[in-house]
């Protein structure tokens, strides 16, 4: 089969398939970067509040810090994969 056949035949099959979409995030995944996200925010604010001895405040900030980060990092992902999926599912219903 030549480059210029395997190309139609592709195309043909193709308009053939009947759109399917799956969603990237389950919603426990979904669940599960927001309680990440809460959960961090939390630690960090119940860490000021307790703020006593420097040494253990500096590394629980630094701990805090970085789960924080990537808690807002994979959220950010998520929120924007669902936004995507909603738009893609939107799109294939139309």
């Amino acid at each position: 089969m030549s480059t210029t056949e395997t190309t139609e035949h592709t195309a043909q099959v193709r308009s053939q398939v009947i759109p399917f979409y799956r969603r990237r995030n389950t919603p426990t995944y979904t669940f599960m970067a927001w309680a990440g996200f809460a959960l961090a925010v939390l630690a960090q604010y119940a860490g000021i509040f307790n703020l006593e001895e420097p040494l253990a405040v500096k590394g629980y900030y630094a701990i805090g810090g970085a789960f924080l980060i990537v808690s807002c990092l994979v959220l950010q992902k998520t929120i924007r994969d669902n936004e995507e999926d909603r738009l893609n599912r939107d799109d294939i219903n139309e």
